[in-house]
């Protein structure tokens, strides 16, 4: 008798805007045909979850034109599904040569941390109510909230407060990220010697997410729980001149990151769960 699925997950590490920047529709994206098509072929619930995204990482332009035309590029929706569509066929190859694994006991590691917030457009966005999340003073300690920030101590520097979290699910782990991880901080390969145009070229390198997750088998899930912005290791963060890789401007994910130390606080909490379930 032939085994039902009754379940499919499926996580891709790319932002869903192959829509371009000029889209101004609400939409699924490319998730939308990816979700689609696994659903037709597997006939199960399905759940589509973000990965690492950090770096910029978004769809593959041009990709091939099932149609057998020119390539496609993004910014149509002809580009979303055909993309869609080739995430899907990856999903379906992975499907094909999974192998049977423990499941089961369940634990779950959670860590509630604070996070200084130094980038002035975060603090201005959330002084004028377009980011209305709590703010606190920075304790200089990760894991110390602070009194909530306001009118008396406007000039502290911001925190805001996040969770991380690690999963085991029998021989399989989770690793709950919350928010756009740079790959590097997933696999350990960071660039060496450091730009000498980044800010901080010598400082420590950060443990690595496949360095520390307690199993063979894992799985990131980025923006879990919360978006913090952009986790950038240290030694790559480029907010100030002379720019690195020639550039004439600073990076534009240093422009939506809390602050050059979020990836260390973030990693060293992850460690933490991790390690509780070694």
């Amino acid at each position: 008798q032939k085994e039902k699925m009754i379940g499919l997950l499926t996580q891709w590490n790319a932002h869903p805007e192959s829509l371009g920047s000029k889209n101004k529709l609400l939409t699924a994206d490319f998730p939308y045909a990816t979700v689609a098509a696994l659903k037709a072929k597997y006939s199960c619930p399905l759940v589509y979850m973000t990965g690492a995204v950090g770096g910029l990482l978004t769809p593959a332009s041009p990709t091939p034109n099932p149609s057998g035309g020119e390539p496609l590029h993004d910014g149509s929706f002809e580009f979303a599904e055909a993309y869609g569509k080739a995430v899907a066929a990856l999903a379906g190859k992975a499907v094909a040569a999974a192998e049977p694994v423990a499941f089961t006991p369940l634990r779950v590691e959670t860590r509630r941390i604070t996070l200084p917030v130094v980038n002035t457009l975060y603090r201005v966005a959330s002084g004028m109510g377009v980011l209305p999340r709590d703010a606190f003073v920075w304790t200089g300690d990760r894991n110390k909230r602070g009194e909530p920030l306001g009118k008396d101590n406007a000039k502290a520097i911001m925190a805001i407060e996040t969770e991380v979290g690690c999963l085991r699910f029998g021989d399989v782990a989770l690793a709950a990220i919350p928010g756009e991880i740079y790959s590097e901080l997933v696999y350990g390969q960071f660039q060496e010697p450091a730009d000498p145009g980044a800010d901080y070229p010598d400082a420590p390198l950060e443990p690595s997410v496949a360095a520390l997750v307690p199993s063979k088998h894992w799985l990131l899930i980025g923006l879990a729980n919360d978006e913090t912005g952009y986790l950038i290791p240290k030694r790559q963060w480029d907010s100030k001149p002379p720019y690195a890789y020639g550039r004439t401007s600073s990076q534009y994910g240093e422009m939506n990151s809390c602050g050059p130390d979020s990836a260390a606080h973030i990693m060293a909490a992850f460690k933490d769960c991790a390690d509780a379930l070694r």
